[in-house]
């Protein structure tokens, strides 16, 4: 492919993405990727350009978010980056949030030739709530859509349905992880030595009512719920029970790694939720313990993941206290080896978005293999 140009693509990520804003927020050490949810890995192969984010006064972010209330994403933030969503030969994005937005203004703007590789998080969860004017609209936007893609097998299946096609892909995830602050961080600490059950994350999702009934039936031992959850059910919480998020991704790798078992609580959803935290917990190397809902069991790989039947208090407390007898074992090797021959690192879900551009800009059929979990990360090396 050498003298041929690069595809031209826009990555269109939410209000507060850019990379100014990315780069801004924290220093490099602290950042799980040098850019958001590690896109920039494709930059040697696809010439890569990025949504900003305008400076909004209180009338102006008024207006935004107004809009947004409205119609469910983020038009007036897609309006903004009208120049580079109408440049490009393909846009990537994250949410519905952007998707939906990305399609409105392509269509309203009668451009035809931007293809727009549309992700969904939680739009088919939600989707009995959506009524009248926004169900017809998003069904209408996303026809306009090259391709789909979701996170999960479940989410990929329930769009199908809902949007009687097939071109919806499961496009599998990988979490960013800043390899050099991990190092760092796993110096400092003694694998296991916190002695506890470390459970993080804020999606509506997770089942903090079953994690506190099972630590009502494991009084002796310590649980770390890391959340900025403002729905935490804090009234509800065990003795034994600590409510105090992490500060920084350095904390965030010590938690992992300090922790006996690593908690994943989940009711049924249909966007793996908790993946990410999956993914982290397994490249650590660490205990894990969740439930197989929402198509999560396409990211549990390592040899230290233990699962609970959903709901259920007492299974979750055996399952804590048998993966806690096997953290004086040390770190499981398997996890991190899996992620990558698996194809679980965010390199390789960038080099999943890179195939489908190609195929897109080909006139290729859509290229169903990239939901296989198998590694493709080599094809970012030019």
């Amino acid at each position: 492919m050498v003298g041929e140009a690069q595809p031209r693509v826009f990555v269109f990520l939410q209000h507060g993405l850019s990379i100014p804003s990315w780069r801004r927020s924290k220093d490099d050490a602290q950042l799980n990727s040098p850019t958001p949810y590690g896109y920039g890995a494709a930059g040697a192969v696809v010439d890569l350009t990025w949504s900003e984010d305008a400076d909004e006064g209180r009338v102006s972010r008024f207006v935004r978010l107004g809009s947004r209330r409205v119609l469910g994403f983020d038009f007036v933030h897609a309006w903004r980056n009208r120049r580079g969503l109408s440049r490009a030969e393909v846009v990537w994005t994250h949410t519905e949030r952007e998707s939906l937005a990305a399609l409105m203004l392509l269509r309203l703007l009668r451009n035809r030739s931007t293809r727009v590789i549309a992700q969904t998080v939680w739009l088919w969860d939600n989707w009995q709530t959506i009524r009248g004017f926004r169900r017809r609209l998003y069904l209408s936007l996303l026809r306009d859509a090259a391709v789909e893609v979701t996170l999960s097998t479940l989410n990929r299946d329930a769009a199908r349905a809902a949007r009687g096609t097939d071109e919806v892909l499961c496009l599998p995830f990988g979490a960013a992880v800043n390899e050099s602050t991990l190092e760092r961080a796993l110096r400092t600490v003694a694998p296991g030595a916190g002695g506890g059950v470390l459970a993080m994350g804020r999606d509506r999702h997770r089942d903090w009512s079953t994690l506190h009934a099972a630590a009502r039936l494991l009084p002796d031992i310590d649980f770390w719920v890391a959340t900025v959850d403002a729905a935490y059910p804090t009234h509800d919480a065990p003795p034994n029970v600590r409510i105090e998020p992490i500060g920084s991704l350095d904390e965030v790798y010590r938690a992992y790694a300090e922790a006996a078992v690593v908690v994943i609580p989940l009711v049924p959803n249909l966007h793996a939720s908790g993946c990410t935290v999956a993914l982290e917990t397994q490249h650590v190397g660490s205990s894990l313990v969740t439930t197989d809902v929402g198509g999560l069991g396409l990211y549990l790989v390592g040899s230290r993941v233990a699962q609970y039947e959903t709901g259920n208090a007492a299974a979750l407390a055996d399952a804590i206290l048998a993966e806690y007898d096997r953290a004086a074992d040390g770190p499981d090797p398997d996890g991190l080896k899996q992620i990558r021959a698996q194809g679980l690192t965010s390199d390789d879900y960038v080099a999943r978005y890179v195939i489908l551009t190609r195929a897109l800009l080909a006139g290729a059929p859509l290229p169903y293999e990239v939901e296989a979990t198998v590694s493709v990360r080599d094809i970012l090396t030019p």
